[in-house]
């Protein structure tokens, strides 16, 4: 029986040393900086960004041209918004080597991302000005971000609010 307890004794040691075996990997607190101080306040500013200047591009087409300036700076921006994401999540997840590998591998691997500027990687070409509007404004890609920061990033925060509290 006392051969029994003391394998106990050393699992819930090992259990013990293995938890705080964590709190030295640097990866683990990126990520809980991230989450708790970048997170939160981005969200909501993606948020209020996107459903403001989405609000103010629709009512601002009661005027063309200056619609379609806000409109294309609108999008310009959404895009803009998630290229700063991919880059603030590819830091959480190499921290160490974030300059050496991750912005090596965005130049490198430059036509596989979507442009800030142009339609898409393989539409790059100027086609007019009402085409292109149309087309940028309406792209996959460009709705691909207004749903993630409208929707995505806001039900992610609300667990995140919701979970976080229970967590400590």
């Amino acid at each position: 029986m006392a051969d029994l307890n003391n394998n106990n004794e050393i699992n819930e040691i090992q259990k013990f040393v293995n938890l705080w075996s964590e709190t030295y990997k640097p990866l683990a607190w990126t990520s809980i900086v991230y989450f708790v101080f970048w997170y939160p306040p981005w969200t909501l500013f993606c948020l209020a960004w996107v459903t403001f200047t989405a609000l103010i591009s629709l009512a601002s087409l009661i005027i063309p041209p200056l619609g379609y300036c806000f409109c294309i700076g609108s999008v310009i921006s959404w895009r803009s918004l998630a290229r700063i994401e991919l880059l603030t999540v590819s830091y959480c997840i190499n921290p160490k080597n974030f300059i050496k590998d991750s912005i090596t591998e965005i130049e490198r691997n430059g036509g596989l991302f979507y442009p800030i500027t142009k339609i898409s990687p393989t539409r790059t070409a100027f086609p007019g000005y009402i085409q292109f509007g149309a087309e940028f404004v309406s792209h996959q890609h460009t709705r691909n971000c207004f749903f993630y920061f409208t929707f995505y990033k806001t039900f992610t925060l609300l667990l995140f609010v919701v979970l976080f509290p229970k967590v400590w």
